[in-house]
């Protein structure tokens, strides 16, 4: 009876006793030190170090409702290897300084109890929680300041609980979660400042969840997600800080969804997806963004002729590796020649020549001719489609002149075809 009443005491007074305590921080082994908490460190609402909840031998604490005192913890928290169902005790809890861990508890379903948990400071870890079913109870967490990493939770099958995220400083990480089939719950994710790794969910299915992310200022991985069909969720990204690498997801056969995507600023690395047959859905990456080229073992590939492909083998930022994939795309020849297929170069008797070439807003074409003639002077993209008809017209002996503004045009490789009645020209220009 004494225990209780100054128990109801402190949870009556606490407010007018607070305090930090533990500079070298605590760790709890068992169910009577986390009870017996407000009796030995009264008034404690801050615990300065870190803070462990369980050890590697495993414990058998079952609940932390005794915790309820505390509301900052100015080092980190460890929970892991408990019989915890969920963390409820911890509702008061609003602040963690340095990272929280949550790992290797086996009987946790939930979250539950961190729901005034508005900031953590280091990185969050959830691992290994084999029957946790939803991240609920993260709910009040809007930015994180450093990184999130997802991993080995086998009963999850999406994020629910994180809705609240707009904003991730550090990396992104969801890895091995068996389970998972979507990533709903991050929805309103605008911006990673670290990496993206999304990797070996073999269940997963699509990308549901990133539709709003719109930067990574790290790398995106997406790998080895075998029953993973789709990209459509990136629609809205438009920048990827370092290198794009998508490798070993069997069932995708397309890139759409990449179609916003218009810097990458890295290597980009395209392979051992099986069934990809096309390299569409990336056409709008800026080549010059574009440093090593590696397309290798996508044994379904046979269309790579596309503007940011065919725009980087015009000239390299870096190595190029294409390999192993179908017959159209087996080789950086096989591509090139894709690219540039529609355009015979016949040589007419008159000389035709261009400067600037590469050129950045506008180049001059000049053409003698020797007779009369009639003329076209057309303009095409890659792709073999006309960007501009530029000269119909019947023109006198002499040394003419064309300047070509292509300012509206991204940047990229293009074709001046010029007709006469001797034949055709094709003059290969670089917009930079």
């Amino acid at each position: 009876l004494t225990v209780i009443a100054i128990i109801l005491f402190l949870m009556c007074h606490s407010e007018l006793v607070s305090q930090s305590c533990l500079p070298n921080g605590i760790t709890f082994t068992s169910q009577s030190q986390i009870d017996s908490f407000p009796i030995n460190y009264p008034g404690c609402n801050v615990i300065e170090g870190w803070v462990q909840i369980g050890e590697y031998l495993w414990s058998t604490i079952s609940n932390l409702d005794s915790l309820y005192v505390l509301t900052s913890i100015e080092g980190g928290l460890i929970i892991q290897f408990n019989a915890l169902s969920d963390l409820s005790g911890l509702h008061n809890l609003s602040s963690i300084s340095s990272g929280m861990e949550i790992s290797v508890n086996l009987d946790l379903t939930s979250l539950y109890g961190l729901d005034s948990l508005s900031s953590v400071g280091g990185d969050i870890t959830i691992a290994e929680n084999y029957n946790l079913v939803d991240l609920s109870g993260l709910g009040n967490l809007d930015t994180l300041q450093n990184g999130l990493n997802i991993y080995k939770n086998n009963s999850l099958f999406d994020l629910s609980g994180l809705e609240n995220i707009t904003h991730i400083e550090g990396n992104l990480s969801v890895v091995n979660n068996q389970q998972i089939i979507n990533l709903n719950g991050l929805n309103n994710l605008i911006m990673v400042n670290g990496n993206i790794t999304i990797n070996n969910n073999i269940s997963l299915m699509g990308l549901n969840g990133l539709n709003n992310l719109e930067r990574i200022d790290g790398n995106l991985e997406i790998s080895d997600n075998i029953s993973l069909i789709s990209f459509d969720s990136f629609s809205n990204l438009h920048s990827i800080g370092w290198y794009l690498s998508i490798k070993g997801n069997n069932s995708v056969s397309t890139l759409e969804g990449f179609n916003g995507l218009d810097s990458i600023n890295g290597q980009l690395r395209i392979s051992n997806n099986q069934a990809l047959s096309s390299l569409s859905g990336i056409d709008s990456i800026s080549s010059a963004s574009i440093g090593n080229l590696r397309i290798f073992g996508n044994t379904s590939l046979e269309i790579c002729d596309i503007q940011s492909i065919c725009n980087y083998l015009v000239s390299p930022n870096g190595t190029v590796e294409i390999y192993g994939n179908a017959q159209g795309c087996n080789s950086q020849a096989e591509v090139e020649e894709a690219c540039t297929v529609g355009f015979p170069e016949h040589q007419l008797s008159h000389p035709v020549t261009t400067h600037p070439n590469p050129f950045t807003t506008t180049t001059t074409i000049e053409y003698e001719l020797s007779e009369p003639t009639h003329i076209q002077l057309t303009f095409y993209n890659h792709l073999g489609e006309a960007v501009e008809e530029a000269v119909s017209a019947y023109k006198l002996p002499g040394v003419h002149t064309y300047e070509w503004g292509a300012e509206r045009l991204s940047e990229g490789m293009y074709f001046a075809v010029l007709r006469n009645g001797d034949g055709v020209l094709v003059v290969k220009l670089i917009k930079q």
